[in-house]
């Protein structure tokens, strides 16, 4: 059994036999002995695609559609068909030149979009020779752990989902599409580990727990982490909801929507309205639009939802709108800037929100504001449209209109968007990409990644200030919204909201709860020891106040709470026959000198010790009541007469359990002699 610790964006526990996902094997000797044709495999991995595109969520299918496109490119499989077919190479062998040849194009490009996209036509080699080798690799049968060097999206949708317990991989990111899509399917995935997935063999069991990777368990750890599995299963179920923060969900299309409802989301943090103007030849009309968001809003009932304006460019491109090629599109025209430079193309989706916000409790988000300026420019459009609708009669309500926080300079101007916003969501995906110059597809993030949640838990936490002092609410709808090691210190920083996946709808509401409750129970604690010391300076103050006709000044003790002389309970002291005094009930064991002088004397049984000041005053310590009945038990004594000692120099140490259990107080009074 080994154990190892990795990266997750994704934790969880899961227990399966391992599922190794690795290049194919290449036969060393006559490579001519193809399972299949070249042609036969191209077409039947674009068929395979083109099915799994069809049934798949907008966000998704964009994925498996770049791979179509890709195995369409002639480049690709043009270049390795020419290769056969011109040359005689072998299939396996001009697939992996024409393979070669594309990543070393792509690696030197510019584009860090495009550069990324090495790792999809790795994983299209891998597919096309794993077919040419009679290698299929897409049927499980029985619950498994992926593991590899890496795996590709269109690989993983692919499979059952349902068969796919967690997944393991030696590189990886916590922003890929890899763990995006772990985390909305609520699959545990930790990466980062190449010594880790190396010792990995086809069928061995592992166990998933948060973030670490356990190889060949021995029996007792196997059945722990299945009575953990169960647990974490059972308390999913149970988690209805959460304190003061409320839990959303994110959605991408009408049937998350309906997933959203059954799973009882407190409302919709996110609707992404991509799907309405992506894979599509023409661009939707209004009447389109605002069917679906009506029909949204009807399926939510009473509980807001929050609609995005289409965030569309970089990467996600409507065919049907022309766009400049870009040399970054990430930092080019994209979320806002796309709507303003297309007007009237924005004023449909705008006046369908505004039609359908008049049947439900919908609100509107914008993506990718940076300035303040982009939501004056909103505000225009949005109040142009609401004059259109009026004066044709149609029925309509302006909703509360927020901002996506998703730039440092979003974050820098929260002060002036709070005036005008109603609301903020922080999208943590693209605020970590931009706070660390980190593309958020890169293929080897390393600490960079990791170095990133910090500053972007910084800057939520400034947001959050800036936000409330002007009475606007922050939500959270990124990745690390279900980030279990992020979402404590989201609650912590003031966040009104956590937005996720349906998928981890059950397990952000349990850890938020105990998040909550950890957090109450430390403000508590921290009050206590705040009240603590105010008493122990309170008893200070009281002693000090008791002396002042002795003529010198003395310090507590010991922390805890004051008792008037009047109210100790031996006439010895209450009398004051002794001279002034009060009691102290401790709050621990470490008795020290009251004031700067010599001991003059110390009880043979260590319960109680005098000190004379240089300037002259007598200062008894007695710690507990008829204490001196234990002959000495719990009692040990630091210092000798005619030692000198300085105030707040330890002197004696109690035993305050051994006191109580002989049924004594062990107040510690202090007595003025004179």
């Amino acid at each position: 059994m080994e154990r190892y610790i990795l990266k997750s964006p994704q934790e969880g526990i899961a227990v399966a036999r391992a599922y190794r996902v690795d290049d194919p094997d290449v036969p060393s000797e006559n490579q001519g002995s193809s399972a299949v044709s070249l042609e036969e495999a191209v077409a039947g991995l674009k068929e395979d695609l083109l099915s799994t595109a069809a049934v798949a969520d907008v966000d998704y299918s964009e994925m498996l559609e770049a791979q179509i496109m890709l195995l369409r490119d002639p480049s690709f499989s043009g270049r390795a068909l020419a290769l056969v077919r011109d040359e005689g190479m072998e299939p396996i062998q001009a697939v992996e030149v024409a393979s070669r040849e594309l990543e070393e194009e792509f690696a030197a490009n510019a584009n860090p979009i495009v550069r990324g996209r090495t790792a999809d036509v790795r994983g299209l080699r891998d597919e096309l020779i794993a077919r040419l080798t009679g290698q299929k690799r897409d049927r499980l049968s029985e619950p498994v752990i992926l593991a590899g060097e890496e795996i590709s999206p269109a690989f993983l949708l692919q499979l059952d989902r349902s068969l796919i317990s967690g997944i393991v991989t030696a590189k990886g990111s916590a922003t890929s599409h890899l763990a995006v899509l772990a985390g909305n399917y609520g699959i545990p995935y930790l990466y980062g580990s190449r010594d880790a997935v190396a010792q990995v063999n086809d069928g061995d069991r592992l166990i998933i727990d948060g973030t670490e990777l356990i190889t060949e368990p021995d029996d007792a750890t196997l059945q722990e982490a299945l009575r953990k599995a169960e647990l974490r299963s059972e308390s999913a179920g149970q988690a209805s909801g959460t304190g003061k923060t409320r839990i959303y969900a994110n959605v991408g299309s009408l049937q998350d929507v309906e997933a959203a409802v059954a799973a009882d989301a407190g409302g919709i943090g996110l609707m992404r309205t991509e799907f309405l103007f992506l894979k599509r030849d023409t661009e939707p009309s209004e009447d389109e639009q605002y069917e679906v968001y009506r029909r949204a809003a009807e399926l939510m009932g009473t509980r807001e939802m929050t609609i995005r304006t289409m965030d569309i460019g970089a990467d996600k491109k409507a065919p049907w709108l022309p766009m400049a090629d870009e040399i970054n599109p990430a930092l080019g025209c994209r979320g806002i800037r796309v709507s303003l430079a297309n007007e009237a193309v924005f004023r449909k989706q705008v006046r369908a929100l505004l039609r359908a916000a008049a049947v439900g409790n919908i609100k509107i988000m914008l993506p990718m504001i940076a300035a303040v300026w982009e939501y004056d420019e909103v505000s225009r459009i949005i109040g142009s449209c609401a004059d259109e609708l009026e004066r044709d009669g149609t029925p309509y309500r302006i909703p509360e209109v927020g901002v996506m926080i998703e730039t440092p300079a979003a974050v820098m101007m929260a002060p002036e968007l709070a005036e005008k916003a109603a609301f903020f969501s922080v999208g943590t995906n693209d605020l970590t990409q931009y706070t660390m110059a980190l593309d958020r597809e890169s293929n080897d993030p390393g600490r960079y990644e990791e170095s990133g949640i910090e500053p972007v838990l910084r800057l939520v936490s400034m947001l959050v200030k800036a936000a409330h002092e002007h009475g606007v609410t922050v939500s959270v709808c990124g990745e690390l919204a279900g980030n279990s090691a992020t979402i404590r210190r989201f609650i912590e920083a003031g966040v009104d909201k956590l937005s996720v996946s349906v998928s981890k709808l059950e397990a952000t509401r349990a850890k938020a709860l105990e998040a909550e409750q950890t957090i109450t129970a430390a403000k508590a604690l921290k009050e206590k020891h705040a009240t603590a010391a105010g008493q122990a300076r309170e008893a200070e103050q009281a002693i000090v106040e008791a002396t002042v006709s002795a003529g010198f000044d003395i310090v507590s003790p010991v922390d805890g709470t004051v008792v008037p002389m009047e109210e100790i309970p031996d006439p010895a002291f209450s009398s004051g026959s002794l001279g002034k005094c009060l009691g102290i009930l401790p709050e621990n064991g470490t008795i020290c000198a009251p004031c700067d002088g010599v001991i003059t004397g110390i009880a043979e049984t260590g319960h109680a010790f005098t000190v004379e000041r240089a300037g002259g005053g007598t200062i008894l310590v007695h710690v507990g009541i008829d204490t001196v009945g234990l002959g000495g038990k719990g009692f040990s004594v630091n210092a000798a007469v005619g030692d000198r000692v300085t105030a707040g120099q330890p002197v004696l140490e109690a035993d305050i359990e051994t006191i109580a259990e002989a049924g004594l107080s062990s107040m510690v009074i202090v007595v003025c002699m004179e």
